[in-house]
């Protein structure tokens, strides 16, 4: 499988520092490809590693100074380790692409009541941070509530209609929320192993290898029923 890609697997199933790995190979092999350095750029950020990502982003922005991928994927990372107070200065200095500074004033302000007022009809990315910053706050009935809109089930009653829901939508809404720091909240509520399931993700990992979220030192307590078959 193309490097890239793998990376984006790897991300999306929680496995963020092989996904950092791999997309650090991939780089390296066509170190100015604007993908390339964007992927690079959220897996650093995704891992913590935020000095370094934004020494590379401001890098790559000199390189590529017109691309909105490099932003969102920067924007994504940053939100994928749950850092809402600089996810907000991030969009305040690229001029709120994503649309959600007032979602994230309500959020570092921590009011639920303005979270959800600034989140009335929100769609695509403010949904997602409307989300996490309700699961970061402690509502996580609307969290919840959000994501069954978000993430539909990709299982069908059979390996055929499986199969189709791919088909007719491969890329879904991005999983590697769920999987990362953000999303640890979540992880703690009972919903999440449904979410898990109806997603692929419980199947996944009960297959192949788990999360790192499952890792040593620290496995978080809902592992014990991901592994439980």
């Amino acid at each position: 499988m193309n490097s890239w890609l793998l990376s984006a697997v790897l991300n999306e199933v929680g496995r963020n520092r092989e996904s950092l790995d791999v997309a650090r190979v991939s780089l390296a092999h066509d170190q100015y490809m604007m993908w390339k350095l964007a992927r690079m750029v959220k897996m650093l950020e995704a891992t913590g590693k935020s000095d370094q990502a934004a020494t590379l982003y401001q890098q790559a922005t000199r390189w590529w100074p017109e691309s909105s991928g490099m932003l969102f994927y920067r924007f994504n990372g940053i939100l994928q380790r749950g850092d809402f107070n600089a996810l907000a200065q991030f969009a305040a200095e690229t001029g709120d692409k994503a649309r959600v500074t007032s979602v994230l004033a309500a959020i570092n302000a921590r009011s639920i009541l303005a979270v959800r007022s600034a989140c009335s009809g929100a769609t695509q990315h403010p949904r997602l941070v409307c989300m996490l910053g309700l699961a970061q706050l402690g509502d996580l009935d609307t969290a919840f509530a959000l994501a069954e809109r978000i993430y539909p089930s990709r299982i069908g009653k059979n390996a055929e209609e499986t199969d189709r829901i791919w088909l007719d939508d491969p890329d879904g809404e991005l999983l590697a929320y769920m999987t990362s720091a953000v999303g640890a909240p979540m992880r703690r509520d009972p919903r999440y192993i449904a979410l898990a399931q109806r997603t692929g993700l419980l199947e996944y990992w009960r297959k192949s290898r788990l999360p790192d979220f499952c890792q040593p030192p620290r496995p978080e307590p809902v592992c014990a029923q991901i592994r439980r078959r």
